[in-house]
């Protein structure tokens, strides 16, 4: 007998998944290593340099991006591909899962 569910079709659907970045540098190397947070219009400035870095890192994955690299086979099969990325919402920058 076949399962009810084997022949549905499902559709593409795009999700987006968001969590607040937290920016964290240690100034000087003479100091003890004492982080300094970065955060709001702070954070806002650095969001072009966090986007060139992603996407350098991203030239190396295939046309799947994340998704790539997947352990869980029902995951692997669902999810076609995932591409990080950064977002500013009301004054704070944003990591993205597309």
């Amino acid at each position: 007998m076949k399962h009810p569910f084997s022949s549905l079709r499902l559709q593409e659907e795009e999700l987006l998944f968001y969590s607040p970045l937290i920016l964290t540098t240690y100034s000087n190397y003479l100091e003890p290593f004492t982080p300094k947070i970065i955060s709001g219009e702070g954070a806002i400035q650095l969001k072009e340099h966090i986007e060139k870095r992603i996407a350098g890192e991203m030239e190396k994955e295939t046309e799947r991006g994340l998704a790539e690299n997947l352990y869980h086979q029902l995951l692997n099969r669902k999810i076609i591909s995932m591409f990080p990325g950064v977002e500013e919402y009301e004054g704070e920058l944003w990591g993205g899962l597309r």
